[in-house]
């Protein structure tokens, strides 16, 4: 049984659509076009299982963002959000919560945003994915400066040293 099992697992990964997903994470830093494009090319009824279905969704939700896509929902996004928050490996969940973090940013949501972008900084003691934490962590600080809007604050100091 548990023979069936491995040999069923190994099998799902070697579909086509695993295999053109393999392809575009190979372009997704430097051909990221050429990435959406692949990812787009895959038959709905190619994403079979959960497993499969949320790689194809944080892919495709890297790739929007990659290629300035700005999303507002998580329609794409939900089947990894479903499957990598419990079953993902550390790399699998940062990757998660940071693009979840990204579309409440897209949104207006940097409350939503920033507790995405904790969230994921927790994987960061696991994860091996130091460009995925490099952005996350500049995803952070951008919150930080809109939230404490350090233009104004420039600005009102200024104006307090020209009064002074």
């Amino acid at each position: 049984m548990l023979i069936a099992a491995v040999a069923l697992f190994a099998c799902d990964r070697q579909t086509p659509a695993w295999n053109q997903m393999d392809m575009t994470e190979g372009l997704m830093n430097t051909q990221p076009d050429s990435a959406l494009a692949v990812l787009e090319g895959i038959p709905a009824s190619d994403i079979n299982g959960k497993e499969t279905s949320a790689r194809y969704a944080l892919l495709k939700s890297i790739a929007l963002d990659k290629n300035y896509i700005d999303t507002t929902t998580f329609d794409i996004l939900q089947p990894a959000l479903d499957y990598y928050i419990k079953e993902g490996t550390p790399d699998k969940q940062l990757r998660t919560y940071y693009y979840q973090g990204r579309i409440y940013q897209n949104q207006g949501d940097y409350d939503l945003a920033m507790q995405s972008f904790m969230r994921g900084k927790e994987c960061c003691k696991e994860a091996s994915d130091t460009l995925t934490m490099t952005n996350l962590m500049v995803a952070q600080a951008t919150i930080q400066y809109r939230i404490y809007k350090f233009d104004e604050f420039v600005n009102n100091n200024l104006e307090a040293a020209n009064l002074y």
